[in-house]
């Protein structure tokens, strides 16, 4: 069993979420992801959308969408499930680059 995963926060308490066309709508709106690699798309998997996320409710997704096991697959998440803040890219490498803060992920491999 996986205990941590790491994923990004898409949608917060009140928001409604809904996935068209491989793209991720919040309220309505096209989320801008410039995070994730071109071609990558968002695909709903075995949750109905659109959702409407109550209070405490969060919806996640990975950035590796094809791969990822995320709200997609087991829905909102509550506050209390959100441990911590991901502040260093380690991999891929190729997507670190030093003027965006990842040199230093380098130096520990």
């Amino acid at each position: 069993a996986i205990k941590d995963l790491i994923k990004r926060v898409v949608g917060l308490p009140g928001e409604t979420v809904d996935l068209r066309a491989g793209r991720v709508y919040i309220d309505g709106k096209v989320l801008n992801e410039p995070y994730l690699v071109q071609g990558v798309t968002s695909e709903p998997l075995s949750i109905t959308m659109p959702v409407k996320l109550a209070k405490n409710q969060y919806w996640v997704m990975g950035d590796n969408r094809g791969n990822s096991s995320d709200s997609r697959a087991f829905g909102a998440i509550s506050r209390s499930l959100i441990v911590g803040r991901a502040f260093i890219r380690v991999w891929p490498l190729r997507r670190c680059e030093p003027d965006k803060g990842c040199h230093s992920a380098l130096n520990f491999l």
